[in-house]
């Protein structure tokens, strides 16, 4: 004697788990794409001794001399590091999809690493988050590509 039994909906369901696994390996590679960006963008350019500002207006110069006497700047600069420990990333599933972000908290970093808001003193120096993208921009989407990749 043979039993059968039918499932309605059973391709519906194992395309659905399908979709799942995917997006889970697509996060998993989502969150090694957006540490690899990260990575680049703690980068500090080494310590340019021969660096010369020249003020722009003598109220410039005015606040540098009153924040120096003050304490509240420091020459030589100290680096302490912040803007490279205040890149973040998150990986998150939104309306069927993976979505890696990658960002940065502190209110000064637009001035240092940013192509629209970078400071003349930083250009050419640091390098900005849009060129980090586009450097990596390939390799991004080849580490986003071997999600699908499913060894047999």
């Amino acid at each position: 004697m043979d039993f059968k039994f039918e499932f309605d909906g059973v391709t519906e369901a194992t395309g659905a788990l399908e979709r799942i696994r995917n997006l889970k390996r697509l996060a998993g590679q989502m969150e090694i794409a957006v540490k690899q960006l990260q990575f680049v963008l703690k980068y500090y350019p080494p310590v340019d001794r021969d660096l010369h500002i020249t003020f722009k207006s003598d109220k410039q110069r005015k606040y540098f001399f009153w924040a120096l006497r003050t304490g509240k700047i420091q020459v030589p600069y100290r680096r302490t590091r912040t803007l490279g420990r205040k890149w973040t990333t998150k990986v998150e599933f939104i309306s069927g999809g993976v979505v890696g972000t990658i960002g940065n908290a502190t209110p000064y970093g637009p001035y240092v690493q940013s192509r629209a808001d970078q400071a003349q003193v930083h250009a050419g120096r640091w390098g900005t988050a849009e060129d980090a993208l586009e450097n990596l921009q390939d390799q991004i989407y080849t580490t986003l590509g071997e999600a699908f990749t499913v060894e047999a």
